[in-house]
């Protein structure tokens, strides 16, 4: 969306210029001025939507759950930020219904199941793939390393609240979200991920069809 793009452009220089930041970061802090500014606009649209479909509690969890482990595990992101917004709103509003309706189907020893293969698979998929990198962010080997080890402490309070919520029973209406979120972004860190949000942001290109996606080769470039 140009506007927060200039927004963002508009405040970083003015941050530059009284920082006397270098040309370098100042198109780092555009880019992460950008981000943040996005990603509260998508925020409240989904929030918005899922309260009017009567699925708020699911997807706010939801939402929140997979939104902190991105910030310190990364991955993909589509290539303009109308793609991201639309891509972003309608995958998490889905994501919130499938959660609601398997809330009231799933039995007791399904949720421990679920909860089983979560606390297996998303530490494999940290351990291999994140942090997750960008065209506009790569990563030093340091900050890998510390994006690797926020993950893993990230993920481990997420299954301590998980297994509390477990523990209560009558909460699991809670922790299947949570689940969910981490699942959620622990799919986008790996290859698969990386081709499918690819794919959206090709379906989404209304305005350049044809074009070059750009971006990194994700995970399947290791």
């Amino acid at each position: 969306m140009p506007t927060i793009h200039r927004l963002a452009e508009r405040a970083a220089g003015y941050i530059a210029r009284e920082l006397g930041l270098e040309r370098q970061k100042e198109k780092m802090l555009t880019f992460g001025l950008e981000l943040l500014l996005g990603s509260a606009l998508e925020f409240a649209l989904i929030m918005a939507l899922a309260s009017l479909f009567g699925i708020f509690r699911e997807t706010l969890i939801l939402v929140l759950t997979a939104g902190i482990l991105r910030l310190v595990s990364g991955g993909e992101h589509c290539q303009a930020y109308y793609r991201c917004l639309i891509g972003g709103t309608v995958f998490f509003l889905l994501m919130g219904w499938l959660v609601k309706w398997l809330n009231y189907v799933i039995a007791w020893r399904g949720f421990i199941l679920l909860t089983i293969i979560t606390f297996i698979a998303v530490p494999g998929v940290i351990w291999k793939y994140a942090p997750g990198e960008t065209e506009n962010k790569p990563l030093t080997e340091k900050e890998k390393v510390r994006g690797k080890k926020l993950s893993f402490m990230v993920t481990e309070i997420f299954a301590g609240v998980v297994i509390l919520l477990a523990i209560l029973k009558d909460e699991q209406k809670y922790g299947l979200p949570v689940l969910a979120g981490m699942l959620c972004q622990a799919f986008t860190l790996t290859p698969w991920g990386y081709r499918f949000i690819r794919w959206v942001d090709g379906m989404l290109s209304f305005r350049d069809q044809g074009g070059d996606s750009g971006g990194l080769e994700g995970p399947d470039s290791r």
